[in-house]
């Protein structure tokens, strides 16, 4: 949660294939930083903007969305035993 809104920065500072490497991390985590509200809870900052709660709420979906349906394809041919 701390290092992902980080690993841009780095990313911008190494060249060649270790920083597309790096990229490429950068966009396959998820981005959980956007739900930390730690600033705006100390520095009392009011409420947060609905347009910002309703994208987060869409990311959120679609990363589940696609955890499961990479889920569902390693799975959906293995047999059940118990």
């Amino acid at each position: 949660m701390f290092a992902g809104g980080h690993l841009n920065g780095i990313a911008l500072q190494m060249r060649g294939f270790r920083g597309a490497v790096v990229y490429a991390i950068y966009y396959a985590i998820p981005h959980l930083e956007w739900y930390d509200v730690r600033e705006l809870i100390i520095h009392n900052w009011g409420t947060i903007d609905w347009l910002a709660w309703g994208g987060a709420t869409i990311y959120a979906a679609l990363y589940m969305g696609m955890l499961l349906g990479c889920a569902w394809l390693v799975f959906r041919r293995r047999t059940m035993t118990l």
